[in-house]
């Protein structure tokens, strides 16, 4: 996600806004809107199959705020959860920083998809000038043409040999080490660190899911980026090839679990435990 310079005479950021708010609606968006004595608050959230891929409760937002140059303005874009109530204080920080909460093969394809999008309305349609970027807190650099693909994450940049399931292990290490560093400092007590260390195992299917189905579908992620495919067809796709991964996955661990059953049934007949024909009867019971 970025923060993007702009430039036009005297910048009216009400009605940039306005102008967002009704392409946001086109698009087929739920809308809300806020200011405080100097910003602009915008958070959507899609309708339809996408949001339920995306999650029913997350929204892209966008802060537009003056600049300390003349003619400039800042739209900042970001997704975060939707705010309930978009009035009162706190906005500020609610909405700025750039953080993307969202994660998924969806997920990133419509954050990209929609990041891009505003930023062409604002250059064809609204006539502004884009002036510089900056893109998930690093330094302003000038910005990439917008037809270009986004970087793959570093997670997937650095460690590419690994497998999904190698991946999904690493991932549910990693917050289990911070979970025990809680636990060290005196955050967590014994009972708190067990529960959510239970919880953080049984997330790792689930994790190796995401990773299998991130990677198989690259190819919809960038049609939809170019447009070839429409939000709702892409999420269709991603929605087919998700469920196949889940009965492959699914699949997979009945015919490891029969093995594992199969190989104690074998040593149990071998140390004598089980007869041949109470061994061949259980293993026929297993289908």
């Amino acid at each position: 996600m970025g923060k993007y310079y702009f430039q036009t005479q005297s910048p009216d950021l009400a009605a940039i806004a306005k102008r967002l708010v009704v392409w946001f609606k086109q698009h087929e968006y739920d809308v809300d809107v806020s200011q405080d004595d100097k910003d602009h608050f915008i958070q959507a959230k899609k309708t339809g199959s996408l949001r339920t891929l995306t999650g029913t409760n997350i929204a892209f937002k966008i802060t537009l705020s003056p600049s300390d140059t003349a003619d400039e303005f800042i739209c900042d874009m970001a997704t975060g959860k939707w705010a309930a109530n978009l009035t009162g204080a706190g906005m500020t920080a609610l909405f700025t920083g750039g953080a993307t909460l969202l994660t998924g093969a969806m997920g990133a394809a419509w954050t990209y998809k929609v990041e891009r999008d505003i930023v062409e309305f604002m250059e064809t349609t609204l006539k502004f000038r884009k002036m510089r970027t900056e893109s998930d807190g690093l330094a302003a650099v000038e910005a990439s043409p917008i037809s270009s693909p986004p970087p793959l994450p570093a997670s997937r940049q650095s460690a590419p040999s690994l497998s999904p399931a190698e991946q999904a292990r690493s991932q549910v290490q990693a917050e289990i080490r911070k979970l025990e560093d809680a636990h060290g400092a005196g955050i967590l007590s014994d009972e708190e660190l067990a529960a959510k260390k239970k919880d953080v195992f049984a997330k790792e299917a689930e994790y190796e899911i995401r990773i299998i189905v991130s990677e198989q579908t690259d190819k919809l992620k960038q049609a939809l980026v170019d447009g070839i495919l429409d939000s709702e067809e892409c999420a269709k796709k991603i929605a087919a090839i998700e469920g196949a991964v889940r009965a492959n996955m699914a699949s997979d661990r009945m015919a490891k679990d029969k093995a594992e059953r199969i190989a104690k049934l074998q040593a149990a007949r071998d140390a004598g435990i089980l007869s041949l024909e109470e061994y061949t009867t259980k293993v026929a019971a297993l289908g």
